[in-house]
């Protein structure tokens, strides 16, 4: 391991610091871009119960956005099979009229001939008979008629199931749709996800998330994980090449379609041996770190680095917890160790 000699004076002049290393828990941190979606525990959607015809509300603009109140009727659909059964019933009473006013006027004119002796007591029974038949349809029908019409103008009322914002929707008025067709969907306002892709091999396996963080421009959400938030927000899969994490989150600021940035900090558990990142000397690629071996002597020491949340740095390997090592000024006196290798090497030229 290569030593340098760095006087007191040269330290005063390049500020140099000397620390031990903090003993703390370090939490990595990773950014991956997502966007704001509905909450499905908070998402509503109003499907049709029948097949038949979709009406606004007369004079009222249903838009996406809309502000709504549980119970408030959105739409209106007109069943179509009630509407052939309908048809059906009238003409059957029709039907039925016509044959009543037939048999009637049948029967009076059978009835004259009958007391003029010319149409014989048989066929007028006959008549008479036919008559009160055509008669008692006619009831029948009138009653089938009656029963309906006071539902032919009732439709079924599409009402919004909670307060909250019309999100989606799925139809416009004049639409036919069939039994089970979404019509709307109705979200509680400012309950979301912020959804975002994970790729494998970001997150070691071994790490816990701590804390995650939305931001969207200079703002940021901030959301403390706890067992439950865990167990509902996400699963990574370290068997497929990414996962995908949904956070729930109740925001004032934040809307469904945003996009924003999701910060995931991670921790193992456990504190760690860590120094400033500033602390650590690039060297060919490889981490160094300048540990102090008296007044003026430093060491150069090659480390093995871990987690950083891009402040601080765990060293898993190569530097001790009672070491002291150079916080700041590490550059300084390595480059002057260079810089002085070099003018031997020069001197030797001449």
């Amino acid at each position: 391991m290569k030593k340098i000699h760095f006087t007191k004076e040269k330290q005063k002049i390049a500020h140099v610091v000397i620390a031990k290393p903090k003993k703390i828990e370090v939490h990595k941190k990773i950014t991956i871009p997502g966007i704001i979606t509905s909450d499905p525990g908070y998402s509503f959607v109003v499907s049709s119960t029948s097949k038949g015809l979709v009406v606004y509300p007369s004079g009222k603009l249903i838009f996406e956005g809309l502000q709504v109140k549980k119970g408030e009727i959105l739409a209106s659909v007109y069943p179509s099979a009630n509407q052939e059964h309908w048809t059906e019933i009238e003409q059957a009473y029709n039907l039925a009229k016509v044959e009543d006013e037939f048999s009637q006027s049948e029967l009076l004119r059978v009835e004259e001939l009958a007391q003029k002796g010319v149409i014989p007591e048989k066929e007028l029974l006959a008549v008479q008979n036919k008559a009160k038949a055509a008669s008692e349809s006619l009831k029948y029908s009138s009653r089938r008629l009656s029963q309906l019409k006071g539902g032919k103008g009732k439709a079924i009322k599409i009402k919004a199931p909670t307060s909250g914002v019309l999100r989606k929707r799925f139809v416009k008025s004049g639409d036919l749709v069939e039994a089970g067709s979404k019509l709307f969907e109705v979200v509680i306002p400012k309950k979301f996800f912020a959804r975002g892709g994970v790729l494998r091999g970001d997150v070691p396996k071994e790490l816990k998330i701590s804390e995650i963080a939305v931001r969207s421009g200079g703002y940021a959400a901030k959301i403390k994980m706890t067992e439950v938030l865990k167990k509902r927000a996400f699963t990574f899969d370290y068997s497929s090449h990414s996962s995908e994490i949904a956070v729930p989150l109740t925001d004032k600021v934040l809307s469904v379609g945003e996009t924003v940035e999701i910060d995931l900090f991670f921790k193992k558990g456990a504190a760690e041996i860590t120094v400033p990142r500033s602390a650590i000397v690039e060297i060919e690629t490889y981490p160094y770190l300048l540990i102090a071996k008296g007044k003026d002597i430093f060491e150069v020491v090659r480390v093995v680095t871990g987690i950083s949340d891009g402040k601080r740095i765990s060293v898993v390997k190569g530097l001790k917890a009672s070491d002291r090592f150079v916080e700041h000024g590490a550059y300084e006196i390595y480059a002057s160790s260079e810089t002085e290798s070099m003018d031997e090497h020069e001197g030797h030229n001449h």
